[in-house]
């Protein structure tokens, strides 16, 4: 619950925004990973229908491909010359709510209930598809491909999960990441890590999109 706000740099606060205490932890123990991906598919199903009635004007997020030029290294031309022929990479059914950052760290958990859902500050209306590539990815670096593969799998239990247009997300968040993790501040083992998970997204995504089969 947002208690009170200041949006002035200059004002004798600053700008802040406070909210209310939100008990839980962020922790997922692995023997509860499974469970813990069901309630988080379910949860981010949920937020992509909630009614848009009384929102703030959001930002749109409908269509990776114009912005993803900006992040592909010129390894890989093949994959930007296959998305520059493309005309028809944009959501085109009426935008949902999207939290914009949807992964374990944002989440807190009591016991096995996730208690709230934090950082809505990259919240935007548009493609769903965008918030499932994001926390695939978020799952690859902590629990590996399968924890992610786990995780659409529940979300298709909730929403319709159009695996044609998947890897067009998963090639935007992946090579965006890769772009822009070395100013995050990671140790060096960690941003290595994260490097070659994204890496391996961006190969198996662009796979998919050139030949026309399953993201593996």
């Amino acid at each position: 619950e947002p208690l009170a706000a200041e949006s002035d740099p200059d004002s004798p606060t600053g700008a802040f925004l406070a909210m209310a205490f939100a008990d839980g932890t962020t922790e997922i123990p692995p023997d509860r990973l499974q469970d813990r991906l069901t309630v988080m598919a379910r949860t981010l199903a949920d937020i992509h229908g909630v009614a848009q009635n009384g929102l703030p004007a959001l930002p749109l997020r409908l269509d990776p491909r114009p912005e993803v030029f900006e992040f592909l290294t010129p390894d890989r031309r093949a994959l930007a010359d296959w998305l520059a022929a493309r005309d028809d990479t944009a959501w085109h059914d009426p935008p949902r709510l999207l939290h914009g950052d949807f992964w374990p760290g944002n989440l807190l958990w009591v016991d096995d209930t996730l208690g709230a859902v934090l950082d809505w500050e990259d919240a935007a209306l548009g493609d769903p598809l965008s918030d499932v590539a994001c926390t695939m990815l978020e799952l690859t670096y902590l629990f590996g491909p399968a924890a992610a593969a786990g995780f659409a799998a529940a979300y298709r239990r909730h929403a319709p999960l159009d695996d044609a247009r998947l890897p067009l997300w998963q090639v935007y968040v992946a090579s965006a990441a890769a772009r822009y993790m070395g100013e995050w501040g990671l140790p060096a083992a960690r941003e290595a890590h994260m490097r070659a998970c994204a890496q391996a997204v961006i190969d198996a995504a662009a796979d998919a999109l050139m030949t026309g089969g399953p993201v593996r």
